[in-house]
This record gives structure tokens, sequence and C-alpha cells, in this order.
């Protein structure tokens, strides 16, 4: 039974990230930083977040980043971002206390 479900869990991760596209972003200063979650609210606009306190921005498709660590919560890893638009999102940090920030 594990082996079957290692098995379809495998291909369907496989099928999955053969259709998807790839996001790079380039960023020399932020190198250090794992990114753990995107939401993009347009083809345009999307949102980042990561460890270290990142947040980001592209409000170009990605051909530039705004960076909007908030102030104070530097060393949390913000594990998820959901973009409503350009200018909102809600960011999730881990940790205790568990956190959600909105950017407006």
């Amino acid at each position: 039974m594990k082996a079957t479900t290692w098995t379809l869990l495998t291909a369907l991760l496989l099928t999955t990230s053969a259709s998807s596209q790839a996001l790079l972003i380039v960023d020399s200063s932020r190198r250090s930083v794992s990114y753990r979650g995107i939401s993009m609210a347009s083809d345009r606009v999307a949102w980042v977040s990561g460890s270290r306190g990142t947040v980001g921005r592209t409000t170009d498709g990605g051909d530039s980043w705004q960076w909007c660590p908030p102030a104070g919560y530097e060393q949390r890893d913000f594990r998820d971002v959901h973009a409503y638009s350009e200018n909102i999102a809600l960011v999730m940090a881990v940790d205790s206390p568990g956190i959600i920030l909105k950017w407006t």
C-alpha cells in the first residue's frame, strides 16, 4: 500500500512540475533567502514571501521586484502570501505566536 501511494504521489508531482512554469527571481542581494510563498493578483502583479522577513512584489510581470520587509519581523519566516491586488496582500508567518500581516 505504501509503495502504491508513493508511486502515485511521485507521478502526480512529476506531472504537475512538468506542466507548470518556472518563476525566476533574480536579485543578488537575496541569495540567502528561501522563498516559501507566491501569489498572483494578475498577469503582471505577484507577491512572494520567504525566510528572514522576506516580502516582495512585482507589478511588471517579474521584470523588477520591490522588497518590503515588515519592520520588526525581519527574523520571521513568512510561509504563505495571498495577493489581492497591486497594493493589498496578506502574509503569514510561523513561530510562536503565528502572525498574519496585511499590506494596504
